[in-house]
């Protein structure tokens, strides 16, 4: 029933669906706003900043519950699946593990670059991360331990994300491809070609289908078990 959005004017805006008319809720921070992420029950907003910092708040009163510094922007934050902690990717060549309370990280997710994009594995036993130094990595949440990666392209990764059954990881970068892995073992199973960078992945709801979205003005739907192309979807 919420939408929220981050935007380059410094703040995170919650709308409602039905209406498309803003909450009176204004979420600021000091400089762009790069990334929003609802709890699991949506009554919190995670926001992320160029600003150095990410910000917990309450989603009904706009109150900031947490103030997560940084020492460098970030660039992406999501949830676990039962909401208890909170990941950040950010500048500083590394992703963050957080307790939602108390605010300490966890556990830090080294990378060679600026880490772009974070996600939670279904059951939240694992992460992946992906980085401008053109690999992603897999991780266990509980001590940080790598699982499988690095999970390479041949340039930058600008998205990631989980089978809904949580057994595969695709991956989508500005070298024209999206790959997918297996998240236990990190085994490539299948590379999905475009004519241009890759900016948006997402498996369907039952994990049969791919889609991606491109540069190339197109999004294309594949087979998510043989990599094979099922439907091409033009834009202008």
């Amino acid at each position: 029933t919420l939408l929220a959005t981050a935007s380059d004017d410094k703040i995170a805006r919650l709308w409602e669906v039905a209406t498309r008319l803003p909450v009176s809720v204004v979420l600021p921070h000091d400089k762009a706003v790069t990334a929003v992420a609802f709890g699991p029950e949506g009554k919190t907003l995670a926001t992320a900043s160029s600003d150095k910092t990410a910000r917990l708040w309450d989603v009904e009163s706009g109150r900031q519950l947490l103030f997560l510094p940084h020492e460098n922007a970030v660039n992406g934050v999501g949830f676990s699946p039962d909401g208890k902690t909170l990941a950040t990717a950010s500048d500083g060549n590394r992703a963050s593990l957080w307790e939602v309370s108390p605010r300490p990280p966890l556990v830090f997710l080294p990378h060679d670059k600026a880490v772009t994009a974070v996600a939670f594995s279904p059951g939240g036993g694992s992460v992946v991360t992906a980085s401008e130094d053109n690999a992603a990595r897999l991780w266990r949440v509980d001590k940080g331990g790598l699982v499988a990666g690095p999970l390479r392209h041949d340039a930058r990764i600008r998205a990631i994300t989980f089978s809904p059954e949580g057994r595969r990881v695709a991956t989508a970068s500005e070298d024209k491809t999206a790959r997918l892995w297996s998240s236990s073992t990190g085994a490539a199973l299948a590379t999905l070609h475009h004519g241009g960078k890759v900016l948006s992945v997402a498996f369907s709801p039952e994990g049969g289908s791919v889609v991606t979205g491109s540069e190339d003005k197109t999004a294309r739907l594949w087979d998510a078990a043989t990599g094979h192309p099922r439907a091409l979807l033009p834009h202008d």
